[in-house]
């Protein structure tokens, strides 16, 4: 057991410096990175049925031949371990960070709508933030609860959080609680379209979906807010 929580971001620094040295998401300028930001709600709208998820790809050289280039996709999608959200819950839990298809099916399974913004792309640099954020989820030292403390650096996070602290500019207390589902996302994808974080949405992305197998689910795609 971590006998504090600077004993744990201890353990955590390790892993934050490899990824920055050895990891293969290591960009190039021959490498286009995109951002792909989702909501998921039931209809009526009640707060267990709620979910913030974002995926971000990594889109290598395309061949001169026109074959499709290699990605690369990591997905930041936190829930408790039991996927059962309980949003009066006291105490956290035990999180899991699922990938795209399982998010999509869990909240398909449970009557949800899914909503996405984007893809939009984003530079290289800000992947990098991204994909490290992705790490801190995927190492274990985070639990779950639906609504988490405000405080940044807090190893307690719900799904909104776990998304927008990528956003180091905004506190948690910019991303409130009662935004959750579609609201939550939309107000995301606002925030970092004002910090110029990600570009405007283009056009001629819609192969990206597809490979990503987005066009399996019956998913709205949202104007940008």
């Amino acid at each position: 057991m971590f006998k504090s929580r600077g004993d744990r971001w201890l353990l955590l620094l390790p892993l934050t410096l490899w990824a920055l040295l050895l990891s293969p998401c290591m960009t190039r300028a021959d490498e286009r990175h995109y951002l792909i930001i989702f909501g998921a709600q039931s209809h009526p709208k009640l707060p267990r049925y709620t979910h913030t998820f974002a995926t971000f790809v990594k889109v290598g050289d395309c061949p001169a031949d026109g074959v499709m280039p290699p990605i690369q996709a990591y997905t930041i999608s936190w829930l408790p371990q039991t996927l059962k959200v309980r949003p009066f819950r006291c105490y956290s839990e035990p999180g899991v960070n699922l990938d795209l298809e399982t998010t999509l099916r869990w909240a398909q399974d449970n009557r949800m709508r899914v909503s996405e913004w984007g893809p939009y792309e984003i530079e290289g640099e800000f992947y990098q933030i991204v994909y490290n954020e992705y790490l801190r989820m995927q190492s274990g030292i985070y639990r779950y609860k639906a609504i988490d403390p405000f405080t940044r650096g807090s190893l307690t996070t719900d799904c909104i959080h776990a998304v927008s602290d990528i956003d180091y500019r905004h506190g948690r207390a910019e991303y409130f609680f009662l935004r959750s589902g579609n609201p939550a996302s939309r107000h995301l994808a606002f925030v970092l379209s004002d910090r110029e974080r990600v570009l405007a949405h283009q056009d001629g992305l819609g192969w990206l979906n597809s490979v990503l197998g987005l066009d399996r689910y019956p998913i709205i795609h949202r104007r940008d807010p």
